[in-house]
């Protein structure tokens, strides 16, 4: 069965380098014992910011982005941030919207991207057909 959570080290430390990440911060998809891939995040003053994506099903890292930016919203955190890079299409596709100058992230215009953590469970996503 195909889980996305939380792992203790003991769980991953053999399949995943976990040196350079908290655990508490890191969401996991698991099956049968391995690891399909993980999410790590930081929470700043006000936002989340996205550390790492590491999966290689495209359907998997939308899957895991949404489980990401839900333990956002449980945190009571209201924004949540990555940086631009090869995932930018299904940031988008989930509802995250280019960074533009004088932002309250204090953050490089052009260089990320953000969405309101409310805005995943209000809106459908915009790659979605139904």
């Amino acid at each position: 069965m195909l889980e996305i959570r939380r792992a203790s080290a003991d769980e991953v430390q053999d399949k995943v380098d976990i040196s350079n990440f908290d655990l508490n911060n890191t969401l996991f998809i698991l099956e049968k014992g391995n690891v399909l891939g993980y999410a790590s995040f930081e929470i700043k003053d006000f936002y989340g910011q996205l550390i790492k994506l590491e999966v290689e099903e495209e359907l998997l890292k939308d899957g895991l982005m949404r489980s990401v930016i839900n333990a956002m919203d449980f945190q009571g955190i209201e924004y949540f941030v990555a940086e631009k890079d090869e995932n930018e299409g299904i940031y988008k596709m989930i509802g995250f919207k280019d960074v533009e100058s004088d932002n309250i992230f204090d953050l490089e215009e052009g260089r990320y991207i953000y969405m309101v953590v409310k805005e995943l469970f209000e809106h459908k996503c915009q790659g979605c057909q139904h």
